[in-house]
């Protein structure tokens, strides 16, 4: 029920309740007649009142449902970029060579997001990624313009045809200039999702 519907059923209660009183108090009717006249006052009120009380409870139910639609969604996108921002640190080994590398032995250690070598974790990364895409009207700008930045820079920097580091190194996700700008790109997403998350 809006503004106006609800004002027009006061001002129609208000009117009722005058010719109730002209009636009531200027002796235009016996005690019977009061008293009927009374009840169905009183009947109209609580009929009124009970509708009001059925919509603010149904508007509150309805808010409340939207709040929590949007905090899982929020949830989502910050699964998203945290995915993106899970790191594997490799050590490089010839093979045949017997390095103890809990020594330190063996080659520089390489630090690579998760992704760029895990091809089971990449289609799982794919699949969300179509499903949040579906949630650009559902869910605040900033946070999808975040999400949409994520997926800019895979497109620019394809994945690696395979898993490994060497299948890594090809595609050029070993290079410290695609590494810190693929894991700046999801810190954004995840730091504003968490900015939004802390008003709830």
């Amino acid at each position: 029920m809006n503004l106006l519907a609800r004002s027009l059923v006061l001002v129609l209660l208000g009117a009722f309740a005058t010719l109730v009183g002209q009636r009531l108090f200027l002796g235009e009717s016996s005690d019977e007649e009061r008293s009927a006249l009374l009840q169905e006052l009183a009947a109209r009120q609580n009929e009124q009142m009970a509708r009001l009380t059925s919509v603010a409870e149904e508007q509150a139910r309805t808010t409340q449902e939207l709040t929590l639609n949007r905090f899982y969604r929020l949830q989502e996108f910050r699964q998203f970029g945290t995915e993106g921002l899970a790191l594997a640190w490799l050590v490089p080994v010839e093979r045949g060579s017997s390095v103890d590398l809990l020594g330190g032995a063996g080659g520089s250690a390489v630090r690579i997001p998760r992704l760029a070598i895990d091809a089971s974790a990449r289609t799982t990364w794919t699949q969300a990624a179509q499903r949040l895409a579906a949630l650009e009207a559902d869910v605040d700008l900033r946070i999808f313009a975040a999400f949409e930045s994520v997926l800019e820079f895979a497109n620019t920097h394809p994945w690696p045809d395979g898993s490994g580091l060497e299948a890594g190194r090809r595609a050029g996700w070993t290079r410290p200039d695609v590494i810190e700008g693929w894991l700046s790109l999801n810190r954004t997403l995840v730091s504003r999702v968490d900015g939004l998350l802390s008003g709830f």
